[in-house]
């Protein structure tokens, strides 16, 4: 379980994560793609944005273990053309190449941007009321821009399917 205390995101059960030049010297793989760096603005307008179809949005951490276990399923629908997602990464500021080589690390090949707020936690609240503060933080956009299905914690793939319906 993840808990925001004195308003910072802690997990009970860290991973590490390689640092962003040993892992890239270990796999002589290229640079993974940037994870772009959005404002809070810059994010409402991604979720409210119209689609064609419902996406999901879905917010993570990299010291987040559910959040490691869940990025596999969303792929999964992603490949499989049941829906679009996003990823928003709730890591600090400054820690996107951090983000993006830990993404390439669990074979993640999604679209991710980096949320950076000198208040996090207003941020949050004001994209996602109600949140109650856990991560992973999973959520179904209908193509109208419209929030109509949120998760809080580990999502189960079935009940994430029902809602893109």
């Amino acid at each position: 379980m993840i808990a925001l205390v004195v308003g910072h995101l802690v997990a009970c059960a860290p991973i590490h994560v390689a640092e962003p030049q040993g892992l890239h010297a270990a796999t002589a793989l290229p640079p993974p793609p940037p994870v772009e760096t959005v404002s809070r603005d810059d994010l409402a307008g991604l979720l409210h944005a119209r689609s064609e179809r419902p996406r999901v949005v879905a917010f993570f951490a990299t010291w987040c273990q559910p959040c490691a276990e869940e990025l596999p399923m969303l792929q999964k629908l992603a490949r499989e053309g049941v829906t679009d997602v996003t990823l928003v990464s709730l890591d600090l500021p400054g820690h996107g190449e951090r983000v993006a080589w830990w993404l390439r690390s669990l074979d993640v090949n999604l679209p991710a941007v980096h949320l950076v707020d000198p208040d996090l936690r207003a941020a949050t609240s004001a994209l996602l009321p109600g949140w109650p503060r856990v991560l992973p933080a999973t959520v179904v956009v209908g193509g109208e821009g419209d929030l109509r299905w949120t998760a809080w914690g580990r999502v189960d793939e079935a009940a994430l399917r029902a809602a893109l319906r």
